[in-house]
């Protein structure tokens, strides 16, 4: 008796309504909808930051899967589908349709930001915090930067300085080249008065947010370097003590 020969196949349709149930309906984890969206699109030149934002069209509909993994037609395609009215409307209320597309892009920002915080809550937090130009560092938790700096600041320097200082910043970063949208007490420190903030932006390691006219002060680099020695980011490190100022 030969031996027995099993062959499946998927159907994209399939793939496309399981993730947005998933998502929206059943309300898996986000990281769980995400990583079976990029399993189904493995093996392509993309990068995996292009394969999230077609996962996420997916998810908004704006994508879909089409064809089948069996006859070789299984792909991608646009699509136009109102994710909202299918799937999430039933289960939320006050949200006007004019502004639907917008209403899902934020719910799943949302998502990802719950996702990514779970994560970075499993670390310790002395990954994170500002750096003072003596080269003191204060470790402060994930999404706590700005409050902190807040309290620092309004404890540390009188009230005169606070406003003369905040005054200067915010007109610095309105004439420069960049988006500026509102005034952060972190910006205070790190345009201000020369901190460096060690946080997270995109990954679960710390960046970087200085201020690129002002060099880093001796104690700071000696603490960089540190800091991402032990790390074993020896790039980062090696950039720290050779980085050029603007």
């Amino acid at each position: 008796m030969g031996a027995t020969k099993l062959q499946w196949s998927v159907d994209g349709s399939f793939i496309t309504d399981l993730s947005r149930e998933w998502l929206w309906i059943e309300q898996k984890p986000y990281e769980k909808v995400k990583e079976f969206l990029l399993a189904c699109m493995c093996g392509t030149n993309q990068t995996e930051l292009e394969l999230v934002e077609l996962a996420h069209k997916v998810l908004l509909g704006k994508a879909k899967f089409t064809g089948n993994t069996g006859d070789g037609s299984f792909g991608l395609v646009a699509d136009d589908t109102s994710v909202f009215d299918k799937y999430v409307k039933t289960l939320t209320y006050g949200v006007d349709s004019v502004y639907t597309e917008r209403y899902m892009e934020v719910q799943l920002q949302n998502l990802m930001y719950v996702a990514k915080r779970e994560e970075v809550e499993k670390m310790d937090c002395d990954s994170y915090g500002w750096l003072s130009p003596k080269g003191e560092f204060f470790d402060v938790p994930f999404g706590n930067h700005q409050g902190w700096a807040y309290d620092y600041v309004y404890e540390n320097f009188a009230r005169e300085e606070q406003i003369k200082t905040a005054a200067l910043v915010e007109q610095r970063l309105k004439n420069a080249d960049r988006d500026y949208d509102r005034f952060r007490m972190g910006d205070w420190l790190v345009y201000g008065k020369g901190w460096v903030l060690l946080h997270n932006t995109r990954h679960l390691e710390a960046e970087i947010e200085r201020d690129p006219t002002r060099p880093f002060t001796k104690a700071q680099r000696e603490f960089l370097f540190n800091y991402f020695t032990q790390q074993g980011r020896h790039r980062e490190a090696y950039e720290v003590i050779n980085i050029q100022e603007d």
